[in-house]
């Protein structure tokens, strides 16, 4: 991770010592500013970068315009010392002669791969496998391979396996593929030498003792993206010739083919981490109900939608000790009015609860949204202070671990970063909900591989999954109630129970 270190200054891939502890590191040392350079070191040449072995300097930014090009040069220098211990095996296609080492890090371009381990970067031309084997590779199917003859290495890629991002998540240094090549500017071949800048990376993070919990979930995360983003979901061509123009050739930008098409589905990259469609991309979640009827069954298949009850909600309950057994903005109505009939004003009080709304504010928003209820705002008031002791006090723990930490670990460990202090509670229960979720669709993921690829989930919007299964099967097997089942039960010790509704095409549901 760090090239070197830095006197005076700050940089990602430096890291920063005091001027009292340039002696004898192991790495190439910089000293940013002359003036500081000369207090160090009187009998210094300022026309020699180079101070002594190891220990250089250059003027800071104030003192030239040239500050970043010599910084680029310094890092350059350091990157060298790095990648000049690995050998170029170029065009290598016999995978079975490769030695690897135990950790690997895989590399895709459009136009090569790359294989760094040990002290070697094995260069793979595509479109000379391409030639030879008449088959494509991609970074997927290379690790599949190298898994099967290497067992015992461990495959770090930015798209597929053990992914590099989760590191970054972890310690709370996420950089995107793109601004990570940013930082390495100085290497104009960073393409074939990033799998060894990332090794580097991962053995730093890997010697700093990180929470193999936090790890596993945010990796679970990204395969659970990649996995949704690859489904395909079938479409009724006749009924998308009705729909309005611009979702009319959303779709057509989206299909895989002319009956299917594939949405792009994020989550990683947000705070709480939960999934949602990718905005650049045509969002089916989104789809208005009327609009709904284009997704469709496969031939002799019936479309089954499972979908969480108050889930968040339900959720923070267990969180904070409380019963969660029945309908919360039922039981919510029936304390605060002794009356059922309130269940939307109730509903809405449990969820401006989760969303931080303070209840002097949360009575106002009752007013405006339900005008002919008569409510008693004094009471209220007083009923509500009651009702969320037990979630302020979940509130002012997470408020104290972050105040301590500079984060909050979700339940299921995921270390998450709320950006306003009012959200604590909110990011932990939405973090926590996506985190379950994950876990029933990666569980669910493995469970459908036994069947034909007819039954497999099409999509999830928000707390729901629908499913494409065969009618076959519903009738002759206990698919579905394998389905409810993992849905339902336990994730260390949370629960949250499904509906179910079916048809032959999304809008239609029953």
């Amino acid at each position: 991770m760090y090239l070197g270190y830095i006197v005076g200054d700050e940089h990602p891939l430096l890291e920063t010592i005091s001027s009292t502890s340039i002696e004898n590191r192991d790495k190439p040392v910089l000293i940013v500013g002359m003036n500081r350079a000369i207090g160090l070191y009187p009998e210094l040449n300022v026309s020699n970068k180079k101070i002594k072995e190891n220990v250089y300097y250059i003027f800071s930014e104030t003192e030239s315009d040239k500050y970043e090009e010599s910084l680029n040069n310094f890092l350059y220098h350091c990157y060298k010392n790095l990648i000049k211990k690995f050998t170029i095996v170029k065009n290598y296609l016999e995978f079975e002669n490769i030695t690897l080492s135990k950790s690997v890090f895989v590399f895709e371009t459009d136009l090569f791969l790359t294989i760094t381990s040990g002290d070697k970067v094995y260069y793979i031309d595509k479109k000379i496998y391409n030639f030879f084997y008449a088959k494509t590779l991609n970074t997927k199917k290379l690790i599949k391979q190298l898994k099967e003859l290497f067992p015992d290495c461990v495959f770090y890629s930015w798209d597929n396996y053990f992914y590099f991002q989760s590191y970054l998540k972890t310690t709370n240094y996420y950089i995107s593929l793109k601004d990570f090549k940013k930082l390495h500017l100085f290497d104009d071949k960073i393409d074939l030498h990033i799998g060894v800048a990332c090794l580097e990376w991962v053995d730093k993070f890997n010697n700093l003792g990180l929470s193999q919990e936090t790890l596993a979930i945010w990796n679970k995360a990204y395969e659970v993206e990649s996995y949704l983003s690859s489904l395909k979901v079938r479409i009724d061509k006749e009924k998308i010739l009705n729909l309005e123009d611009n979702i009319y050739f959303s779709i057509l930008n989206n299909l895989e083919n002319e009956e299917y098409l594939k949405q792009a589905y994020k989550g990683t990259d947000k705070i709480t981490g939960r999934i949602y469609s990718s905005k650049k991309n045509f969002n089916i979640q989104n789809l208005s109900k009327n609009n709904r009827d284009i997704v469709i069954a496969e031939k002799k298949c019936m479309l089954l939608e499972f979908d969480y009850d108050y889930f968040e909600y339900s959720l923070l309950r267990q969180l904070c000790g409380l019963d969660f057994s029945e309908d919360p903005h039922l039981k919510l109505a029936k304390e605060l009015f002794n009356d059922e009939s309130y269940r939307d004003v109730a509903k809405r009080i449990n969820y401006s609860i989760l969303y931080g709304q303070s209840i002097s504010n949360s009575i106002k928003s009752l007013k405006g949204e339900f005008p002919n209820f008569n409510l008693n705002e004094e009471k209220l008031q007083e009923q509500l202070e009651e009702f969320v002791k037990p979630f302020e006090e979940t509130k002012m723990a997470l408020e104290l671990e972050f105040k301590n930490s500079n984060k909050i670990i979700n339940y299921f460990g995921r270390n998450i970063y709320p950006e306003k202090e009012w959200a604590y509670l909110n990011n932990f229960i939405q973090s926590t909900a996506a985190d379950f979720l994950i876990t029933k669709i990666d569980k669910l993921k493995k469970y459908l591989q036994q069947y034909p690829s007819t039954n497999r989930i099409l999509l999830q919007k928000h707390d729901s999954i629908l499913f494409n299964l065969s009618v076959s099967l519903i009738n002759n097997t206990e698919i579905v109630e394998d389905i409810i089942k993992i849905l339902e039960e336990p994730e260390k010790q949370l629960i949250a129970k499904t509906s179910l509704k079916f048809g032959k095409n999304w809008k239609d549901l029953e």
